[in-house]
Parts: C-alpha cells; sequence; structure tokens
C-alpha cells in the first residue's frame, strides 16, 4: 500500500507544472513539440519525416497521461504545426489534414486505453505492470498508426507502393522509440 501512496505522491508532483492555466500549457507543448520534432529529424525515409525516433509522441503521452484529457485536441494540431513550420507542407493538404487525423486519433485511443479505471495504470509508472502497460499499448497503436500513415502516403501518392513495407516499419519503430524513451523519464 505504501508504494502505491509514493507512486500517487509522485505522479501528483509531476503533475503540478501542468497545473498551470490551460493557456500556458498548451503553447507550451506546442512550442516543445516542434523543436522535439526539428532535434530528432535526422535521416528521413522520405521527404515528409518518416525518422528513426519520434519524441514528440513521447511527449504527447505525457502531456495526456499526467495533465489529462483536456489537452487531447493537441494531439491533433501539434503534428500539423510542426509539419508546417518545419518541413512547409511537402505533401497535399488533404493527406497532411488525414495523416494528422490519424496520428491524433491513435495516440488519443492508446491513452484512453491507459486511463480507464479499469486498466489501473498508474502514470507515475510506479510498478512493472504500469511499465508494461505503457509499453505494450504504445506497441500497438505505434503500429497501428504507422500503417494507416503509410497507406495514406501511398494512397496520396507521396510513397511508392513498393516502400510501403518499409515506410511502416521505420514509422512503426520511430514512434514506439519516441515513446519508451521520453515517456518514462
Amino acid at each position: 500500500m505504501k508504494k502505491a501512496e509514493e507512486g500517487t505522491a509522485r505522479v501528483e508532483w509531476m503533475i503540478q507544472p501542468l497545473a498551470l492555466p490551460r493557456w500556458w500549457v498548451a503553447p507550451g507543448y506546442l512550442i516543445a513539440y516542434v523543436l522535439l520534432d526539428q532535434i530528432s529529424f535526422v535521416f528521413p525515409l522520405v521527404p515528409f519525416g518518416i525518422t528513426p525516433w519520434n519524441p514528440p509522441i513521447g511527449l504527447s503521452f505525457v502531456l495526456i497521461l499526467l495533465a489529462g484529457r483536456r489537452y487531447l485536441p493537441l494531439l491533433f494540431l501539434a503534428p500539423f504545426t510542426a509539419d508546417l513550420v518545419l518541413r512547409g507542407m511537402q505533401v497535399p493538404v488533404w493527406v497532411e489534414l488525414v495523416e494528422c487525423f490519424i496520428v491524433g486519433a491513435g495516440y488519443a485511443g492508446a491513452m484512453m486505453v491507459l486511463l480507464q479505471p479499469k486498466v489501473r495504470f498508474d502514470p507515475g509508472l510506479s510498478s512493472r505492470r504500469d511499465l508494461l502497460w505503457l509499453l505494450l499499448v504504445a506497441s500497438v497503436s505505434s503500429g497501428a498508426v504507422a500503417l494507416a500513415s503509410a497507406l495514406v502516403y501511398a494512397m496520396g501518392g507521396s510513397l511508392a507502393w513498393e516502400q510501403l513495407q518499409a515506410a511502416t516499419f521505420h514509422y512503426w519503430v520511430g514512434d514506439a522509440i519516441g515513446v519508451f524513451v521520453v515517456s518514462p523519464f
């Protein structure tokens, strides 16, 4: 029982900065998302940015798991903002919007699974069980988002169909690593 109380106290301490007014947290998150996206934009598989690791997705998990569901709309806005600011829309607008929807909905759904009361997930990762839940949900959601996004890029003509498998794997590993590295930290 004491371990659970320590985990709760640790989470409450971590949430304190996120208890700032929403108008501070949202711009701070968006700026951090764009900066992390810029820093991690190395060795992209294709011009629109499938990279070997994607720490902004890990930041998104941290935001929602610690600050709550009210920030879910930012999961749709952040990828669009980063692509607009850093890469200047290198794909057709409809592809960009659908891909941002896939990213937002995919990871919002993943976090809603973790936040279900039945799961009893502790965002403070006070036990191995909580860490395993995070890794499992991040792995599955990253795979689903990767496949759906690669399909959209291929349908939009931005990705050759022959590259679909490689792009999906690259995208999946990059997002999963981003969550695995950033979220527990």
